[in-house]
Parts: C-alpha cells; structure tokens; sequence
C-alpha cells in the first residue's frame, strides 16, 4: 500500500473519529440542559450563567462564535495538533538520567516510550475550527487585550488604549513609582554577586548554594488585572520577577524567614482556621464586628522599617540555625539588597518602586511587619481594646465594643504613618471576610458560609478542557473541602454542595465526576521519610505535556520504573 494512501486513509479515520466526537458531544449538551438546566420559563440557565463569564469593556462588537471561545476562560486548554515527541524524549532521558537507572532498565524505559509514541494518535479537538480561528483572530488584534478578572474567574476584553491609560495613571504616581533613565539590571546584579562572594568567602554558604542564590536577568515585568467590582474598573497592579536578579536569593530567605510568621495568637492562616477560631465566640448586645483593610499594603511599607522588624523577629528566633549558617546581619543584609532592587519595566519603561515588595519574600515581610503593629497598636490604645482581633495578612476582623468602634479605628490610623485602615462595619447581621460570611445570630453566636462577591461567576474549569482527569477531579474536591469546613451548620453545608453541583454542571460536570472526586479513599502504606537513605533513594520526579490517551500510558510505563510523573497541560 502507497504512502499517500495510507496517508488517506489515516486522514478519513481522524474526521470519523472527530465527527463521532462533536455529535456525542452535542447530543450529551442537549440532553443535559434539557434534564437539569430549563426553569419554567423555558430559559436555558446554562446560558443565562454563561452570559457573566465574558465581561466586554472594549469598542470591539464580539461575534458569538468569540464571545463562545472567551467564555470557556483563559485555563481552557485545547486539543494539541501535535505530539510533542522532542519534549517527551526529553523528559524521558531526564527521568533515566536523576533516577541513575542502570543501563539495561534504561533501554528498556527508551523501547517501551518509543513503541508508546510510534503507535500514539492524536484525541479529537474539543474546539471546532470556527472557535480556532475565533482564537486566532482575536489574537491578531492589537486594539484590544483579553484578561482574567481581579476576581471573580470573569475573562475581560479591554482596549488597549484604555488599559494603558489605566496602567500609566497607576506608574504616575510619585509617591510609590520613580521613573528610571536606564535599565538597572546589570548594576544590581553586579550588588547581588558581590554580597555573594562575600558570604562564601566568610563560609557562609559553599559553592553549591553560590550558584544556587546566583542572579537571573530577566527584568521585572509590570501587569495590571481589571478590578470589574469596583466602579471605574481600576486595575491592580502586579509586578512579575521571576528569574530576576534577586529572585533566587528572595526565594532562600522565604525558606529561612518563612517560618517566623504565624506565630502570634491574632494569625489567621486560612479560611478554615478563622472558622475554628470564630466557633465559641459570643457577640453582647454592646458588641459587634468589624473589619479593616490596609490600603495597598503592599506598596506602603517602607523597606528599611521592613528590614528592622524581620531583624527584631530573627534576634527572637532560637531556632534559626537549625535552618541556616547564615547569621541575622548576613540575613537582614541580603533583604535589604532585594527590597531595594525593587524594579520593572512596562511598555519599555523602567521604574523604581519606592515602597513596593516585588518578591517572593514580599509576604512574609509584609506579614511580620503587621505582626508588630497589631502588637503596638493593642498595647498602646488607651479604651478598651478590641476582645478578638484575627488577621490575613492585611485584612483584620475584631470584636469589640460599639462605643469603641469610632476611636479605635482612629487610633490604628494614627499608630504607623505607612499604615492606612478602610473600616466595614455590620450589615444586617452580616460581615464578609476573607471567604466566608460570618453571621451574628439573635443570641450572639455566630456562623458562617461561603462569601461570594456579587461578580463572582461560578466558572471553574470546563470539563471539556484538554486537562488530566485528576486535575478537574480536584476542582470538585478542593470546593467540597471547603463547603464541608467553612459552614457551620448542616443546612448552610448542604447547600453550599447544592450550589456547587449546579454550577459544575454548567461547567460540564456529570454526577460520576462527584462520586469519583469524592469517593473515600483508603490510606495507603507509605514507607517513612525520616532517614536519610530514604530521602537520597526517593524517586524524581518528572513532567510531561498532557496529550490525552497518550500521557496516562507514559505515565503507567514510568510508572513500572517507579518514576513518578505530573501532566501538565
């Protein structure tokens, strides 16, 4: 048989196989909106929910075919058009070579990807080619920006002249941005490398971790996020350093830094954790809740103030050597170089934040800074100060008296001139915080539920998205885990599942999803990871791109070498 036919052939099979895809595809669409998703008026609710996924803020008329692409959302991964065989050899070849496989099991792992690879076939597209060219088209045009929302899992289409409008008034300001007549890269690289050689020169770190701590040289890249729950649509300014000059150092002292924070009774760790926290509380008729915010945290705390407190808590720490050899000056004087070297570019510009944290290191410091004033400001008010105060980082939320309420929130604004507070006081009852929404009950107790902003669209990951099982599985399991620990009482939680159902069902999530997601598994018998032997033996793992029918047979063939593998899509 001729190439060309077999070539033929293989093509036809590919467009059965295609076709075979888009009718089950769509009659299972028709059959479930007509059983689950029509009220009494007929209305598809399916696409009423829809209709809140694309938010269109641009001068651009969207056709529905685009408006359809846009609404799947931007962690929508289509169906390769391709294998990846060079990035699969790759990884292959990665894996023999961190898990030292002898040469025989080697060859052996090469022959049984080979054959996996020779024989694989490409899934069937789950986007049509009028959505391919939607993508493309949209892609090709330079007046508009596709973006996530702030909040929310909205995508937001912008013009472009507008979003740089909004971007160039946030770098405007004098206050926290300083422009710069060049780019700095090279002269704080030079800084970082020089503080290096110094540490190892004084045995403080050996040749390893200097080339672990060396610099990167990418430049700090400047993006906003549109804040559609706010009038105006401000954005929010986000600053990327990854491979920066200071990243390797700022991501060490995250590790050495890192475990100071938390500490203090006033930590709130997670949504789960302020639940706990709020369950045997009592609210008195002359008591009630509030909230505070710092105002952009983030680029208000000074960088040597910073420096001091991280000093202050590192000085208190007596478990700071069993992390590291370097000493607290050495410590404090590599984060003094990363919160000065703080920098970026946008639209070919460079700029200095003057009290901006752009870093991995950014939370931790911003936290240990709030740690201190919580500390200052209870200590120091004169009233009566608040009986309960939790905070997340920059949000706060306290019990304390009403006639209190007023003083108190000019007393925390007048403690550190860097530190400026927005209040939010009780509504009906109700205070949202962080995820939850606490309730103040008529006999004081309080619950609390899931907290939803009102842009909130109820879009997850579409189930049709070219994505592992396991990842969509842990989409249902990551909101189940929080509709069991945030509510607290048996009504609230049963609806909060009932919420979730819906919406995953429009998301494209049939009922043996939830029964396999949440199925109870069995404990596995793990071998213990207390020695040393067993941590040099464990096995590396390794990533390959998700192609599927192809990547879960690589990863059962890995798998028999006790190579562990994560897809990634």
């Amino acid at each position: 048989m001729s190439r060309k036919c077999v070539a033929q052939m293989r093509q036809k099979s590919k467009a059965r196989q295609q076709q075979k895809y888009e009718r089950l595809v769509s009659v299972k669409s028709r059959a479930d909106r007509d059983e689950n998703w029509r009220d009494n008026d007929g209305l598809d609710q399916d696409s009423l929910a829809k209709e809140r996924w694309v938010k269109n803020l641009s001068s651009r008329t969207l056709s529905v075919v685009e408006k359809d692409v846009l609404s799947r959302g931007l962690n929508f991964s289509v169906t390769p058009d391709r294998i990846p065989h060079v990035e699969l050899i790759t990884a292959t070849e990665s894996a023999i070579k961190h898990n030292q496989l002898d040469v025989a099991k080697a060859d052996e792992l090469r022959a049984q990807v080979t054959a996996c690879l020779v024989n694989a076939k490409l899934p069937p597209s789950n986007i049509s080619k009028e959505q391919r060219t939607a993508i493309s088209t949209l892609g090709k045009d330079n007046n508009i920006l596709v973006l996530p929302a702030d909040k929310g899992r909205c995508t937001v289409v912008l013009d472009k002249s507008d979003y740089e409008e909004k971007a160039n008034a946030l770098l405007n300001d004098a206050k926290v941005y300083e422009p710069l007549k060049r780019d700095p890269t090279a002269g704080y690289k030079k800084k970082v490398i020089e503080s290096l050689q110094q540490l190892e020169k004084a045995e403080a770190i050996d040749r390893i971790e200097y080339h672990k701590l060396y610099p990167g040289e990418t430049v700090p890249a400047f993006y906003g996020l549109p804040k559609i729950h706010k009038p105006a649509i401000p954005l929010r300014p986000i600053v990327s350093s990854i491979d920066s000059v200071t990243y390797n150092v700022a991501k060490q002292l995250s590790y050495i830094i890192g475990p100071l924070v938390g500490k203090s009774c006033h930590h709130v760790a997670n949504s789960s954790d302020l639940v706990d926290k709020l369950k045997d509380i009592q609210v008195e008729d002359d008591e009630t809740l509030t909230s505070y915010d710092v105002s952009a945290l983030f680029t208000c705390v000074p960088p040597d103030g910073a420096v001091e407190v991280v000093r202050e808590f590192l000085l208190a720490d007596t478990s700071l050597s069993q992390r590291t050899k370097l000493s607290t000056e050495q410590l404090c004087s590599l984060l003094e170089l990363c919160l000065n070297s703080t920098y970026l570019v946008y639209d070919g510009k460079y700029y200095k934040q003057k009290h901006a944290m752009g870093s991995p290191v950014s939370h931790i410091v911003a936290n240990l800074y709030m740690e201190r004033f919580e500390r200052l400001a209870l200590q120091s008010y004169n009233g009566t100060p608040p009986t309960h105060w939790f905070r997340y980082v920059d949000d706060t939320l306290v019990k304390l008296k009403k006639s209190e309420q007023a003083p108190f929130f000019e007393h925390i604004n007048a403690v550190d001139e860097n530190i400026r507070f927005t209040q939010e006081g009780l509504h009906d009852n109700k205070l949202p915080f962080l995820d939850c929404l606490v309730t103040v009950e008529n006999n004081g107790s309080l619950n609390t539920t899931v907290y939803r902003k009102s842009t909130h669209t109820d879009q997850y990951l579409l189930f049709d998205s070219h994505h592992p099982l396991i990842h969509k599985l842990g989409v249902i399991k990551t909101l189940f885990h929080r509709a069991e620990n945030i509510p607290s009482t048996e009504e609230a939680k049963l609806e909060e599942r009932n919420h979730l159902k819906s919406a995953l069902g429009t998301c494209g999530y049939q009922n043996w999803t939830f029964e396999k997601a949440l199925k109870p598994r069995e404990k596995s018998k793990s071998i213990s990871s207390d020695s040393s032997a067993t941590r040099n033996t464990r096995p590396r793992n390794i990533t390959i791109p998700y192609i599927a029918g192809v990547s879960e047979k690589l990863k059962r063939i890995f798998g028999k070498h006790n190579i562990p593998v994560s897809l990634k899509p």
